[in-house]
């Protein structure tokens, strides 16, 4: 099997070869980037987690030897943009999202559905006092 590398790229660091340490990587909050045709995280995200100042400080060795959280799970996040409410770090809440019409864009990797939508189903006037919990509270009342 070919070694794992890595490399930092637009703020990006992307682990190739890592099929032995994708477990690992998950556990530090990677995710797989079909286009780069890696684990990708966020370079600042990574650095914090190491514990280490510069981009050339984070090696595959110090990445092996970071202890990672199992089973991590981001918190989904909400931005509102162009016209759409997106929902980021969503896995977890993802049936959830489906059950108010949110459909999900592979490109940006977050569920989506027009603002104007949003906004009616919750009777709301301004896109800043939508919040997560309004969106899974609004899904338990569908579902149940």
């Amino acid at each position: 099997r070919p070694v794992p590398t890595v490399k930092v790229v637009d703020g990006e660091v992307r682990v190739a070869n890592s099929y032995d340490i994708k477990d690992h990587l998950r556990t530090l909050g990677f995710r797989w980037g079909a286009e780069s045709v890696s684990w990708v995280s966020s370079q600042g995200e990574v650095m914090e987690k190491l514990g280490v100042h510069s981009a050339e400080e984070i090696t595959i060795e110090a990445l092996i030897a970071c202890e990672g959280t199992p089973g991590e799970t981001k918190t989904p996040r909400i931005e509102c943009t162009d016209g759409q409410v997106l929902v980021y770090d969503s896995f977890s809440v993802k049936d959830e999202l489906m059950s108010v019409g949110f459909s999900f864009d592979k490109e940006r990797r977050a569920w989506v559905k027009q603002l104007a939508d949003v906004k009616m189903m919750f009777g709301i006037g301004d896109q800043d006092e939508l919040t997560m919990e309004m969106l899974l509270e609004k899904a338990r009342e569908k579902q149940g």
